[in-house]
């Protein structure tokens, strides 16, 4: 009978970790753990993906562009708040119509790092703060 106690308790934990390392990624221990977590998978985040930028500008980029000029002009301004690698400035980079600058906002700085060299082709028309 101690077995399947300590077997459902040991299941439990399991389920509570699981929940909270790759589920939340960490936000219910804090932003210090969410820093970590994603400053230590960095430089691998992309791969792990294997997002296609194909793909990420046909399902994000172009509903996302069309959405903010039919509200906005071609030039505008957008704050991605936790732009991690880039993905959505990428995206919208992407799509011809979109001719506007994206500033990005991260807590990770390690993400940032990967996001900056993600958008050496358009210095121009992004920005990164942490």
């Amino acid at each position: 009978m101690i077995w399947v106690g300590l077997a459902l308790l040991l299941g439990l934990l399991f389920l509570f970790l699981f929940w909270n390392i790759f589920v939340t990624q960490g936000a219910y221990f804090g932003k210090g753990v969410v820093r970590w977590f994603y400053d230590s998978g960095a430089e691998v985040y992309d791969q792990v993906k294997q997002n296609s930028l194909t793909e990420e500008a046909d399902w994000l980029g172009t509903p996302i562009s069309e959405r903010v000029l039919h509200h906005l002009q071609p030039q505008a301004l957008l704050l991605d708040v936790a732009v991690g690698t880039a993905r959505l400035p990428l995206a919208l980079f992407a799509v011809p119509n979109f001719q506007g600058k994206v500033m990005g906002l991260d807590l990770s700085p390690k993400m940032l790092a990967e996001a900056q060299h993600n958008l050496t082709t358009y210095l121009a028309r992004s920005g990164l703060v942490r």
